[in-house]
């Protein structure tokens, strides 16, 4: 399988790029060789197709919305479900203990089975 190369632009070809943002001389893609064709490598053999490299130049950021002020009213609603999912912790823990005391009293009683067939 072959895997095409991707090339970055440069930064210093996008006039909106300003001095500070070009990318640092070390940082570069290196050319990678021509890859093979599949029909002159062995089973099994891998063969590296290219390398990519991003400068910190090419990192998109995003910047984010302006988010209202938190409020007494957010905090009162984050309390509120923190309260049900809380609630629904204690329950599901219940259960657990529930069932895991079933399935203790279950191994025993077979155990028990077990003794009884040895004996006969």
């Amino acid at each position: 399988i072959l895997i095409g190369e991707k090339r970055f632009r440069q930064q210093s070809e996008d006039p909106r790029t300003s001095p500070s943002h070009q990318p640092e001389a070390g940082i570069t893609p290196s050319p990678s060789p021509r890859p093979r064709s599949p029909d002159d490598l062995e089973e099994g053999e891998v063969e590296e197709v290219c390398e990519i490299c991003t400068p910190p130049s090419d990192v998109l950021v995003v910047e984010g919305q302006v988010v209202e002020p938190f409020s007494t009213d957010h905090a009162q609603r984050l309390i509120g479900q923190i309260m049900v999912l809380n609630a629904q912790i204690d329950r599901m823990q219940e259960q657990i203990d529930s069932m895991r005391y079933r399935l203790d009293s279950m191994q025993q009683e077979m155990k028990n089975m077990i003794d009884v067939l040895g004996r006969i």
